[in-house]
């Protein structure tokens, strides 16, 4: 007789079995985790590009201009930058608008992520500026962030100050949502 080194079917399916149970207990910790990434990627992709709109108005010594725009060409004056395009281009004319001999320096396109982003700032001004020495246009302000699903301990934010650094708001309290400089907890689906 041949000895065969393999499993018979009885152990096969049981083997089967138990890892269908694992994967299935291993489903949630996984979409938590999935969901958590594509908070940090489009949170951590507005603020490189915020960084480098900052760093190109001090290298170029020239105004630099970030807004939101649904056609690469303009800005939309919304202050929902959800599904657009967010442009860094040069403003000559200071005028917040992408017109003229306004050079275009780089597109990021928000509308990959499917939260919500809203920019907030002291003026109301729908867009950002640097002045060459890297400070804002008497500006400051936040970004907030919010995955489709409306989860605030997935929300992100991003604060802009007038000196024209941008750093991410902390869980302080650690209860596993981010608080504004309010000291209050960012709320989603409002």
């Amino acid at each position: 007789m041949n000895k065969s080194d393999g499993f018979t079917l009885p152990e096969l399916l049981i083997t089967l079995t138990i890892l269908g149970i694992i994967s299935l207990l291993a489903m949630p910790a996984l979409s938590a985790l999935m969901e958590r990434e594509r908070s940090r990627s489009a949170v951590h992709a507005l603020y490189h590009h915020l960084k480098f709109a900052r760093a190109s108005s001090v290298e170029k010594n020239r105004l630099v201009t970030l807004c939101a725009s649904e056609d690469r060409t303009s800005c939309n004056g919304s202050r929902d930058w959800s599904s657009q395009l967010i442009l860094v281009f040069i403003d000559d004319n200071g005028n917040g608008k992408l017109d003229g001999d306004d050079q275009l320096l780089q597109a990021l396109d928000f509308s990959q992520h499917s939260g919500t982003l809203h920019w907030r700032s002291f003026g109301n001004k729908s867009y950002l500026q640097w002045y060459p020495h890297g400070m804002t246009h008497y500006q400051s302000g936040n970004f907030t962030y919010c995955p489709a699903n409306n989860d605030a301990r997935l929300a992100r934010r991003i604060t802009l100050n007038a000196a024209g650094r941008v750093y991410f708001s902390a869980d302080n309290n650690n209860d596993g949502i981010v608080e504004g400089s309010d000291g209050k907890n960012i709320v989603c689906g409002k």
